[in-house]
C-alpha cells in the first residue's frame, strides 16, 4: 500500500502528531492582533454612543414639538419643576373615594 501525500501542507506533521513550528514573530503578531481587537472594540463603543446620542436628541426633539403643539396635555403632570418643562411624566388619574 502506497500512500501518497500529493496535496500536503506544511501543516501535514502537526495533524500527523509532529512538532509544530515555532513562529519567531508569533508574539508580536498576537499582541498586533489584541491591540486591533481593542481599537475595534473602542470605535465600535464611539460608534453607538454616537448614535445614541443622535436618537436621543431626534426623541428630544419629537417631545419637545408635542408638548408645544398641544400646549400641554390635562394628563400630563408638571411635578418636579426642577427640570423645567421638558421634564414632564404622565400623571395618573387619581380616584376620589365615595
Amino acid at each position: 500500500m502506497v500512500l501518497c501525500y500529493a496535496g500536503a501542507t506544511k501543516d501535514m506533521g502537526k495533524m500527523l502528531g509532529g512538532e509544530e513550528e515555532k513562529d519567531p514573530d508569533a508574539q508580536k503578531k498576537e499582541e498586533e492582533r489584541q491591540e486591533a481587537l481593542r481599537q475595534q472594540e473602542e470605535e465600535r463603543k464611539a460608534k453607538h454612543a454616537r448614535m445614541e446620542a443622535e436618537r436621543e436628541k431626534v426623541r428630544q426633539q419629537i417631545r419637545d414639538k408635542v408638548g408645544t403643539h398641544l400646549g400641554g396635555h390635562p394628563g400630563w403632570s408638571t411635578a418636579g419643576e426642577e427640570g423645567g418643562p421638558r421634564q414632564r411624566r404622565w400623571a395618573r388619574a387619581q380616584r376620589v373615594p365615595r
